[in-house]
């Protein structure tokens, strides 16, 4: 049962972690064991050095020396379900998750950076295999946060107990038993799974309700290599959760050959924050990391009238800025600005909320100029100033 309130997140801000203790009965190992008694999951090998062998993978597709890529990746996918806005729950195992000063790396970490990979460009190549944004939880996102301090997990673990905690995390404990549940288990220090090759693993556990949840684990290690072994597991949970979705030639149903795991051999990359595995693209027929879109555009920051902006009849005479991603600065007439709107450049308001406004070209009929004058304005949004006539005056073009 819970001992306090589930974990409240702040964009940009990792969370605070609430501790639990979950109820190890007599009664539920039976009731766990009566109905999971699969055998079969995806697992992720530690990396023995970077760019090191790929032991997971039999029938490995070619790989050309040269860089480790694979070169004759065949997806197939058995049309089993995604998870599409899922809700990833975290669950930190044991009590030495408590200890003052907390183990390096902490809780709090590992949670910054599983937020900043969910957050960030990461997942967005997975669309190509049915895993889709979904409003404003995205494709995946931090849903709650927990450290059980019940018994320390076994010495030499293996999947099932961590299935079994999961378990307990829903049946006597804060989190659901959803169609969009994802739990994710992370091991302590000291522990250690059976086949100490593995860095990470991800199954599905069935519940008394008779709904699958995908599970997964990350074992205990550097941030760098937690974070990395996330993105494996959350990937491939994402794709092929009951292991009968997206996978790759030759599939297995027992040791689910999946899109990171071709990729292995690939050194770790800094993306949003955190440190995240490669995966493979069908559509790129290439081992990528989604990176984010490059934004080619005019931000305005400040505008200028030739007689002062106390006239709101007044047009705007020049208006100033930086070119995005560049960082140039520019000092631009009205007239040129509606001029590169009408051959294709975008320019853009940021107002203090931090929402952005396009800006575009309209005309104006007024009696004296029957053939119209065109003048440039904000899009419509849900802004109540206008959100360019709100931005600053630039002054002289010898002081900006």
């Amino acid at each position: 049962m819970t001992d306090s309130a589930p974990i409240k997140t702040h964009p940009g801000k990792p969370p605070l972690i609430p501790t639990i203790t979950t109820v190890d009965t007599e009664e539920s190992r039976k009731a766990f064991a009566k109905l999971n008694v699969h055998k079969s999951s995806g697992v992720t090998r530690k990396k023995k050095t970077q760019g090191g062998d790929d032991d997971d993978i039999v029938n490995v597709p070619d790989i050309n020396p040269a860089n480790q890529v694979p070169t004759n990746v065949v997806i197939s996918d058995d049309g089993g379900r995604r998870m599409s806005g899922a809700m990833v729950y975290v669950i930190f195992w044991g009590h030495a998750w408590t200890t003052n000063p907390p183990p390096s790396p902490a809780p709090l970490d590992i949670c910054a950076d599983m937020m900043n990979i969910m957050r960030g460009p990461y997942l967005s190549g997975l669309v190509q295999y049915g895993v889709e944004s979904v409003g404003t939880v995205g494709v995946a996102t931090l849903a709650a946060a927990y450290i059980d301090t019940r018994a320390l997990p076994p010495w030499d673990y293996l999947m099932t107990d961590v299935n079994y905690e999961a378990w307990l995390a829903m049946t006597s404990g804060p989190i659901p038993s959803a169609n969009d549940t994802i739990v994710c288990v992370v091991m302590p220090p000291g522990s250690s799974p059976s086949d100490s090759s593995l860095g990470g693993e991800h199954d599905h556990s069935l519940q008394p309700d008779l709904n699958w949840i995908p599970t997964m684990w990350i074992g205990w290690s550097d941030r760098n290599s937690m974070s990395a072994l996330f993105s494996h597991e959350l990937v491939e949970a994402l794709t092929d959760p009951d292991g009968d979705a997206i996978q790759v030639k030759p599939r297995s149903s027992t040791s689910w050959h999946e899109i990171v795991d071709v990729c292995e051999n690939l050194d770790y990359v800094q993306l949003n924050g955190a440190t995240v595995e490669s995966y493979w693209s069908a559509e790129d027929q290439a081992c990528i990391v989604p990176q984010p879109e490059v934004i080619d555009a005019w931000q305005i920051e400040c505008f200028h009238k030739k007689w002062g902006d106390d006239n709101p009849n007044e047009n705007i005479f020049y208006v100033g800025g930086h070119h995005r991603p560049t960082g140039v600065k520019f000092w631009m007439a009205q007239t040129e600005v509606i001029a590169r709107i009408e051959n294709g450049d975008a320019f853009y308001v940021v107002g203090a909320d931090g929402s952005e406004a396009g800006v575009i070209v309209r005309t104006h009929y007024p009696p004296w100029a029957p053939q119209g004058t065109k003048y440039i304005t904000t899009a419509p949004d849900n802004s109540k100033e206008d959100n360019l006539l709100s931005l600053p005056d630039c002054g002289s073009l010898s002081n900006w």
